[in-house]
C-alpha cells in the first residue's frame, strides 16, 4: 500500500490474481459447506459432549454450582 498526496495505491503480487481466480479457491477457503441456517439449528452442547474435548473436560454439575454460590 502506498499513500501519495492523500491517494491510496494498492499493488498485489502477480500470482495472487491467479490463486483467487482459481475455481477451487472458494471451496478451499470455506470452513464449512453447510448453509448458515443450519448453524442456528445446531445444538452446540450436544456437539461438545460428542467431541473429544467434551469427553476430557466435564462441565460442573449445575446443582452443585448453584448450591455453592
Amino acid at each position: 500500500m502506498r499513500f501519495t498526496n492523500r491517494n491510496l495505491a494498492c499493488h498485489f503480487a502477480s500470482y495472487l490474481g491467479k490463486e483467487v481466480g482459481n475455481k477451487d479457491f472458494e471451496t478451499q477457503m470455506r470452513r464449512t459447506n453447510s448453509p448458515v441456517s443450519t448453524m442456528w439449528k445446531t445444538n452446540t452442547s450436544a456437539m461438545f459432549r460428542a467431541s473429544k474435548m467434551g469427553n476430557l473436560v466435564s462441565k460442573p454439575n449445575k446443582h452443585v454450582t448453584e448450591a455453592l454460590s
